[in-house]
């Protein structure tokens, strides 16, 4: 029985609502992570001279100096395979632009001309705060 089926069960009163909750729960928890991958993380970095310009696949664009950051943190996430590496442009404790291996080819040029003209930030980044960026839609 597909979920389309579940709703129109539901709507007819042949289920009771628990029956259909779960998959309403995991719908909606897929959903929320693609949009905070595509808004996030699936992203074109342009920098020239003393700005960076982050553009989104959803069409939004936005052009920062680098001196409107504090700095940056770089961030080790695991994976099954092997270990990706995120770098975080921070303003006042928070992320603003995140620049991911997996998605840039060009992570490592991008992150030597940003540690040029940014200062490194260390940071205790736990699990907990990588659910808490998951549910931020900034």
């Amino acid at each position: 029985m597909t979920f389309i089926d579940q709703l129109i069960k539901l709507n007819r009163g042949e289920i009771e609502v628990k029956g259909i909750l779960l998959p309403i729960i995991v719908s909606l928890m897929l959903i929320l992570i693609l949009v905070h991958e595509f808004k996030n993380k699936i992203i074109n970095i342009k920098i020239i001279n003393d700005n960076i310009e982050k553009r989104t696949y959803l069409g939004y664009s936005k052009i920062f100096k680098f001196n409107d950051f504090n700095g940056f943190e770089i961030r080790i996430l695991k994976g099954n395979v092997e270990d990706y590496e995120y770098l975080y442009l921070m303003k006042d404790g928070k992320p603003i632009i995140t620049i991911s291996q997996t998605y840039l080819e060009n992570y490592y040029e991008l992150k030597n001309v940003i540690s040029n003209k940014s200062k490194y930030m260390s940071s205790s980044y736990g699990m907990l705060d990588e659910v808490k960026d998951l549910l931020t839609l900034k």
